[in-house]
């Protein structure tokens, strides 16, 4: 058996409720990160394979033979 009073739940109405002053900041430096984060993809997915130097191409180092 059960001892544990039941919770109530409180309503505010909506008039009540204080505006956030600092609410478009932050969905302005959301936006703004999500911009940054698709341009960066954008610029990894686009740049060519080759334009790493040649010392990090597998295929381009030549073969060295074992004595």
């Amino acid at each position: 058996m059960s001892t544990a009073v039941p919770a109530q739940i409180v309503s505010t109405p909506m008039a009540e409720v204080p505006v956030n002053s600092l609410r478009p900041v932050l969905l302005t430096v959301l936006s703004l990160k999500l911009a940054v984060a698709a341009f960066l993809l954008l610029s990894v997915s686009l740049s060519p394979p080759l334009s790493a130097e040649s010392r990090y191409l597998a295929g381009e180092q030549p073969m060295v033979a074992a004595n």
